[in-house]
């Protein structure tokens, strides 16, 4: 079978009709589409004429001639762009920086003198200040008290008080710094006046001297 529109011969393949809507499979697609679209046997016997104008529209699929009374779809509106609230990610940044901080102080326990390493999390130093404190409140009551204390991964030990208080003030002064660090980064957060300008406050725990 072959298609002639404008006045040329295109070799079609197949045809297709449905409600409405009929299409020509060709072997090239047309340069243009007249008027009507004559649909031939190899004996030029006439198959099927069709006047281009009776349909609603006509496009190319390809290389398929597609004559329709569909009309065309209405495309999706694009989505409005998303614009970043400046407040909402300070917020973001200033909890991302302490949970960063949390994670640098979970990952980098401190080496103490005997070798062994100590954890200094947030509830590890609240948990040691808090026994010292009751050891020297037992004390000052005249109670008996001992005080214990572990590496990470090991058990409780009993611990000397200088010795042990020597490893909390070590712990302060192992956190120190990241803490100060955290800090100034949430006021360099707070102190931006664009979305761009917070994100781009570092926050890189391991630049911290000595950590």
């Amino acid at each position: 079978m072959k298609l002639v529109t404008n006045s040329k011969e295109y070799k079609c393949t197949g045809m297709e009709t449905t409600a409405g809507t009929i299409q020509y499979e060709l072997d090239t697609a047309p340069d243009v589409v007249g008027d009507t679209v004559q649909l031939l046997s190899d004996n030029n016997e006439v198959l099927r004429e069709d006047t281009v104008a009776d349909y609603l529209r006509y496009y190319m699929d390809g290389t398929t001639l597609v004559l329709t009374n569909t009309p065309e779809p209405i495309p999706e509106p694009e989505p409005e762009p998303v614009v970043p609230n400046l407040n909402d990610t300070k917020s973001s940044r200033i909890a991302e920086s302490k949970t960063m901080l949390a994670a640098y102080l979970a990952a980098h326990p401190l080496t103490w003198t005997d070798g062994k390493n100590y954890s200094v999390t947030e509830d590890k130093q609240a948990l040691l200040t808090g026994n010292i404190a009751a050891y020297q409140l037992a004390v000052t009551l005249g109670q008996t008290a001992e005080l214990t204390w572990n590496a990470t991964g090991e058990e409780c030990t009993v611990w000397a008080f200088n010795d042990l208080a020597a490893l909390a003030i070590a712990i302060k002064a192992y956190v120190k710094p990241l803490v100060a660090y955290q800090q100034a980064a949430e006021v360099a957060i707070n102190a931006c006046t664009t979305v761009d300008a917070v994100e781009a406050v570092p926050l890189d725990y391991g630049s911290v001297a000595n950590a």
